[in-house]
């Protein structure tokens, strides 16, 4: 997806993870991500780096964090002006009301898939988006209303519904004083970018409910 502000084009991606990439005639822009905990009306941050679109050495082209399951999130990019130093230029809050949304379960158990499916139908009735379900069961996946839709449309978002493997390697997963957790804002720890915690000790039910923020 992209927008323009002035000379400035910004695109965002949040099919796997947060990717936000930032286009203009300065050389460096800072991307900010900042999530709203339930029940809050004051974010917090989460990450953040400065972007740019030129050849600087060191510095990355894209931002990304790549967290994939349910966040109230906001999105905040910022330039820097002489006169009035980091200036706030565009920001875009995580909203799937009547977009386009995949959800790709991965069970081959289909009594657990059709529960997965039931919070997945729930979730789209209370977000208002439109969900597209991938999962083994072609009879699952034409409960969807969208079933025939989604040729030639970028979703707005994908969620995988699974027990997904922990298989960050960066360094806030092996570094040693966060005991395997990845940890973003000096405050929210996390299991893996696709869980928010371990999976092994959960039932079914618990699963979907932590991937879609219930």
């Amino acid at each position: 997806m992209y927008t323009k502000i002035d000379n400035v084009k910004i695109y965002y991606d949040f099919n796997d993870g947060i990717k936000v990439g930032v286009y203009g005639p300065d050389n460096l822009y800072l991307v900010e991500v900042r999530e709203y905990p339930k029940n809050s009306d004051q974010s917090r941050f989460i990450h953040s780096f400065h972007v740019t679109s030129k050849e600087i050495y060191g510095q990355k082209k894209m931002f990304f964090c790549n967290i994939q399951f349910y966040m109230d999130f906001e999105i905040l990019v910022y330039k820097f002006t002489e006169e009035f130093g980091l200036t706030l230029i565009w920001t875009h809050r995580y909203n799937d009301r009547d977009k386009l949304v995949v959800f790709e379960v991965s069970s081959r158990n289909e009594e657990e898939c059709r529960h997965w499916v039931d919070k997945i139908l729930l979730y789209s009735k209370l977000r208002g988006c439109k969900p597209i379900i991938r999962s083994p069961y072609d009879n699952i996946n034409k409960l969807s209303n969208e079933y025939f839709n989604i040729q030639g449309v970028e979703p707005y978002k994908t969620y995988k519904i699974g027990r997904n493997p922990k298989s960050s390697s960066d360094w806030k997963t092996i570094d040693d004083r966060f005991e395997g957790v990845l940890q973003f804002g000096n405050w929210k720890e996390i299991w893996s970018y696709e869980h928010p915690r371990s999976w092994n000790f959960l039932n079914s039910a618990e699963i979907v409910d932590d991937i879609l923020g219930f």
